[in-house]
């Protein structure tokens, strides 16, 4: 009965670590670039 719930605990999790990886990655640019300009 709890395979359903560990399902979307995990698909969450995923989505949010995923979410982190992206923001990071956006920021590295971001001040890359910043840095470029100057």
């Amino acid at each position: 009965e709890l395979l359903a719930p560990a399902i979307y605990v995990m698909a969450g999790l995923t989505a949010f670590t995923v979410g982190q990886r992206i923001l990071h990655v956006r920021r590295e640019l971001a001040a890359k670039e910043l840095s470029l300009d100057a």
